[in-house]
């Protein structure tokens, strides 16, 4: 079991590291300038080392202290000058007007509670003409609605997944320009995505999931391999300009 547990970790680390990579190489040179960044839901810190290579300063900010910690050493062992970890409610920014040139905000946005208003206080906080970047899970109307009800079982702080649409509009009506918008695909181990939630709840989850319509089965392209089944979600990553 633990072989089995390790090895579906190191496949979501994996997909991880290629978000990252397609950040790096893509997405960084969009900015023009490049003194100031913020990192809304650090995690394991993996945007931030990467914003860390070209920006002055890296603000990275998490709700989670466990997590804050892991990035914190990863800070010491890399000898990095320029990055600093603050435990912050995404919900509740505090940072002065025109603080940043760059706000990312990758696979974070689906536990916000209100998006308007966090995507409002976002663009308090960016410089004129900054840039925030939103990446996250994109599904068709039928499965965001099936998977976010799914998601909510598995997760106490998940709130919504998104369409394409839902981001736009977010965007959009909290005067964000959408610059330019770059879309992907990353596998998950469907029994490691359900190993995220409490114990008592996730056979429960495993159930519903091969039970959700077939015309959400084929958009997730579920496979079985070696008595695990591998799920394709579709990524989207919007740039978009303070306007």
């Amino acid at each position: 079991m633990k072989n089995s547990i390790e090895q579906s970790l190191s496949e979501r680390d994996k997909a991880l590291k290629k978000a990252s990579v397609i950040f790096e190489k893509k997405v960084i040179n969009h900015f023009q300038y490049k003194n100031k960044a913020l990192d809304i839901g650090t995690g394991k810190g993996n945007t931030t080392f990467v914003l860390s290579k070209y920006f002055n300063k890296v603000v990275s900010i998490d709700n989670d202290k466990k997590s804050l910690n892991i990035s914190r050493k990863k800070v010491q062992e890399k000898e990095l000058k320029n990055i600093e970890f603050i435990k912050m409610d995404a919900h509740n920014l505090t940072f002065p007007d025109n603080s940043f040139d760059v706000v990312t905000c990758r696979a974070a946005i689906h536990h916000f509670d209100n998006p308007d208003k966090n995507l409002s206080a976002i663009h308090r906080i960016l410089n004129k003409n900054g840039f925030i970047v939103i990446m996250d899970f994109c599904f068709s109307e039928i499965a965001k609605q099936a998977l976010t009800s799914l998601c909510m079982l598995r997760e106490d702080d998940f709130r919504n997944y998104f369409t394409f649409h839902d981001y736009c509009n977010y965007l959009e009506s909290n005067s964000f320009e959408i610059d330019t918008i770059y879309t992907y695909t990353l596998p998950r181990v469907l029994e490691e995505w359900v190993s995220v939630a409490p114990r008592n709840v996730q056979q429960r989850i495993l159930n519903a999931f091969f039970k959700l319509d077939e015309r959400i089965l084929k958009e997730l392209n579920i496979r079985e391999d070696n008595n695990k089944h591998y799920m394709i979600y579709r990524i989207v990553e919007i740039i978009a300009k303070k306007s």
